[in-house]
């Protein structure tokens, strides 16, 4: 049996479409993340499409437990290149622990929900050297020394990259405004409204956008059935806009939504 002094146990998206029409607001082209050119149909050079599929469902989960996006995107971004599993979790637990963001689920969890979903290779090493099998088949392994070292290693493959490049910032601001073109006035109007330092509340930012005209109202009782959360959340939820001290403040990506309308 090895040493476990080394090793951690780690223990569906809106549609998506083909690679040709993955534009940004700022006119960035998608592309697989390096992986060869895919064709429209996502097909790579091998005529199969697999990687595609398989970074769809990762993104599908993403949309379908938003709590996961923020984590899940910081273990995938920490494990860029090959590196020990324990370096990763703590890592990636410091920089969401910083960002008061920790999620209920442990790290460790977040990475093996990663490796299950096919967007992080983990390999294991003994001693230095490549072990064909799991952390559980090494413990188990009676010809392994007791003191042998088990190191688990985690590195992001193919699907990972072009999973991160599905679920880029400006790439799902730039969907949300394609997919909901009957908000995009209200969306642009609370983003120049929350941009001036420290922001807006949500009432005076149902005042502004109330005599903008922009929020529907009933025509029977005159009350609106159109209310600020609809474009905060969206906006939130991208992460354009964000809630701080009691505000809503416009992000660093929504600005740049705002400059690159600007520039149009």
């Amino acid at each position: 049996m090895g040493d476990l002094s080394d090793a951690n146990e780690t223990g569906d998206m809106d549609d998506v479409r083909d690679p040709s029409d993955l534009i940004d607001p700022f006119g960035t082209e998608v592309g697989n993340g390096g992986t060869g050119r895919m064709d429209a149909a996502g097909r790579t050079a091998d005529g199969t499409n697999d990687v595609m599929r398989r970074a769809r469902e990762f993104s599908t989960m993403l949309d379908h437990n938003v709590a996961l996006r923020a984590p899940a995107m910081a273990a995938l971004s920490a494990c860029e290149h090959r590196r020990p599993l324990a370096e990763v979790i703590d890592e990636v637990h410091a920089s969401l622990e910083a960002a008061h963001a920790l999620p209920l689920q442990p790290v460790s969890s977040i990475v093996d929900v990663l490796v299950r979903a096919g967007v992080v290779d983990k390999t294991l090493e003994v001693d230095g050297k490549p072990y064909d099998g799991t952390l559980r088949d090494a413990m188990g392994d009676e010809t392994l020394p007791d003191d042998a070292a088990l190191v688990e290693f985690v590195t992001i493959n193919e699907v990972g990259r072009l999973a991160q490049r599905l679920n880029a910032p400006e790439r799902r601001v730039h969907q949300l405004f394609r997919d909901r073109p009957h908000l995009r006035a209200g969306l642009l109007a609370t983003l120049r409204l929350c941009a001036a330092e420290p922001g807006m509340g949500t009432r005076d930012l149902q005042e502004e956008l109330d005599g903008l005209g922009l929020l529907e109202r009933d025509e029977r009782t005159g009350l609106p059935t159109l209310y600020p959360s609809a474009f905060c959340n969206a906006l939130k939820d991208v992460g354009a806009l964000e809630w701080r001290d009691h505000n809503w403040v416009t992000t660093e990506l929504g600005r740049g939504v705002l400059d690159a309308q600007a520039a149009v």
